[in-house]
């Protein structure tokens, strides 16, 4: 086409066939124009029935190896388990408040990664997710320890929950701003394979403050209005003092 050369490649042998493959490294939209040029050189050459059709399956080698996604995969089910076991162990039946709270992390999550269209499941969108629900967990307990310090103290648990979530709300909501901030900045400045990354990442730490700083606690205060030993139910203890003689 004028002095430039749209395809290059080579044929080592006669065609003979209808349909034929061409391998080399080409994008879904350079394929499809590698199609339409031979198909189009193919017909103006009088050519017999053979053309060139893009097919619906372009095969990419994987750029973390073979097993890298379910490696990832394996590392994503151990982390969501054991952070489920910290909170069960730790906080008794609290843990079902983290529970919920995670499950509405992880479905507004799934949903997002359907409904866009550059994102897809591999090694990068699962990373992001593990580490936006590794920031959840955290920005979850925060709240749940300066309830337990300021209950062992005698404070009423309603009073411990108020007081905790005054004093960790600000620490919590500045972690996002800053993490969703820098994963953003990441996503616009980086290759492929670390923009799905960051942008899941800062996608996950937008739901994570929504969880942590609303559904959490929503969640807390519903589940404790139906027991009347809400100590027990968090496992809060108060801290024995002795009287001096």
């Amino acid at each position: 086409m004028g002095d430039k050369t749209p395809v290059n490649f080579s044929v080592s042998e006669e065609i003979d066939q209808t349909t034929t493959y061409i391998s080399g490294s080409f994008t879904a939209e350079s394929a499809a124009v590698t199609a339409t040029l031979l198909n189009s050189a193919l017909e103006n050459g009088d050519a017999d029935d053979l053309s060139v059709i893009y097919s619906d399956m372009l095969r990419l080698p994987a750029t973390y190896g073979d097993n890298a996604l379910m490696l990832v995969y394996i590392a994503f089910a151990v982390v969501v388990v054991g952070m489920a076991l910290f909170f069960f162990i730790r906080y008794g039946l609290l843990g079902f408040a983290y529970l919920f709270t995670y499950l509405m992390f992880l479905f507004s999550m799934l949903l997002c990664v359907w409904a866009i269209p550059f994102l897809n499941i591999g090694v990068g969108s699962v990373l992001g997710l593990l580490f936006a629900s590794v920031v959840l967990a955290v920005s979850v307990a925060l709240p749940y320890e300066y309830a337990r310090k300021e209950f062992a103290l005698g404070r009423t648990m309603t009073a411990s929950v108020k007081s905790a979530y005054k004093k960790t709300f600000w620490h919590v909501f500045d972690l996002h701003v800053v993490l969703a901030a820098l994963a953003f900045i990441v996503y616009g400045i980086s290759l492929t394979g670390l923009a799905t990354f960051a942008f899941t990442f800062g996608l996950g730490i937008g739901f994570s403050a929504l969880c942590s700083l609303l559904v959490g606690r929503l969640q807390w205060a519903s589940m404790m209005a139906f027991t009347s030993k809400k100590g027990n139910f968090c496992r809060f203890k108060r801290e024995e003092v002795e009287d001096d003689d």
